[in-house]
């Protein structure tokens, strides 16, 4: 069960790599992000949906008094984590000037809200069965942001209009904002909080008065509730989800072969591949996402050898299929085997003996480069 959080903490540090090294980048490369992105949800697909309360309560009454230090340390590393998600969503996304494509925006902030509502959790969960008890220490934190724009804090284009610069005063409130609400709750996880919210101030003056009385007050509120934590600590942490993006197109939603430890069978296909650019769709392939590879994956073995892994995979209880025949169709429908330096689409006739065999396969009749841990 522990492993399972480890996963999502996993995970959620590898999409905030990949966000942060390449949003940004030229269109080819905003293409290959949504890939990698994919792929990353794709390896991490058995985590979901996660019913993290009962993981956690189960895991608290497992450890007992030793998991206090485990949790503290996993919400310290959501909580730099889902900092860093922030930036990027305010340098990159709220950038008038940033071009990215739907499907990288799309992954982006469904990411965020994971990491976000991750931390949401956590950070009431130590609170609740830890935080609670025992000293707490009054922090103090500012809220000092509803004048920037009086103080030149803002920076825009002349030209824009006033509408575009409520926008962009809106989008700096909105990553302010954002910044102390993940302090107010980390800080309150084991401290008492002392919010000091800045009174707003006004240039009649200025065209843009009666709007930024709007957006001021709107954040006043916001801010209020924040100040009185203990009281909105409940209505403020509903509604999270630990979810896989259901916007992510599933090609084969009932498949007729299915692996268990789908992420075990792809690494040890992955050396057999002639070229690493059959990767990504053996992996969709394997994790289900699709039933068939139009353009066929290559891979370095005789077709009775690949008959003979996927035999074994079946021995040791990895594939899940009512018969042998759909495990035939699985290999001739997406698969080229090497013959004389050439690769050629796999032909029932080359495998079915050796699939439809009631003898298991040995050790001694597996490829030297194909490795996989025997299921315990």
């Amino acid at each position: 069960m522990i492993t399972n959080i480890n996963k999502l903490i996993e995970l959620l540090e590898k999409l905030n790599l990949l966000f942060s090294k390449n949003l940004g980048q030229n269109l080819d490369n905003e293409i290959n992000l949504t890939k990698e992105s994919e792929v990353l949800y794709l390896e991490y697909k058995q985590l979901f949906p996660l019913d993290i309360k009962s993981l956690f309560e189960e895991l608290k009454l497992q450890y007992n008094s030793a998991f206090e230090m485990t949790v503290w340390g996993w919400l310290k590393e959501v909580y730099f984590n889902y900092e860093s998600f922030i930036k990027i969503d305010f340098e990159n996304l709220q950038n008038s000037n940033f071009i990215i494509s739907d499907n990288d925006r799309k992954l982006f902030y469904h990411s965020k809200r994971l990491s976000g509502d991750f931390f949401r959790f956590i950070s009431k969960f130590y609170y609740w069965h830890y935080g609670r008890y025992g000293l707490r220490e009054k922090s103090p934190i500012r809220a000092f942001f509803l004048n920037d724009y009086q103080r030149g804090r803002i920076h825009f284009d002349s030209d824009l209009s006033t509408e575009e610069i409520i926008k962009k005063i809106e989008s700096h409130y909105a990553f302010k904002y954002e910044l102390i609400e993940r302090e107010v709750r980390y800080s309150y996880s084991n401290n008492e909080i002392s919010l000091d919210i800045e009174e707003p101030e006004y240039d009649v003056e200025n065209a843009l008065t009666n709007d930024l009385r709007r957006l001021n007050l709107d954040y006043q509120s916001k801010l209020e509730i924040l100040k009185n934590f203990k009281a909105n600590i409940v209505k403020i942490t509903n509604n999270l989800e630990f979810e896989f993006p259901a916007f992510l197109i599933i090609e084969n939603t009932n498949p007729k072969l299915k692996f268990e430890h789908p992420i075990d069978v792809f690494n040890s296909l992955k050396p057999l591949l002639s070229m690493s650019e059959f990767e990504a769709s053996l992996r969709k392939l394997i994790f289900g996402e699709t039933s068939k590879i139009d353009a066929g994956i290559n891979i370095n073995l005789k077709s009775n050898e690949l008959a003979n892994v996927f035999k074994y995979l079946d021995d040791i209880n990895y594939i899940k299929c009512t018969n042998k025949s759909d495990i035939i169709d699985f290999l001739t429908d997406n698969f080229k085997y090497r013959k004389a330096g050439k690769y050629e689409p796999v032909k029932k006739e080359g495998i079915k003996k050796n699939i439809l065999t009631q003898s298991s396969i040995s050790q001694i009749d597996l490829p030297r480069n194909f490795k996989i841990e025997l299921p315990t």
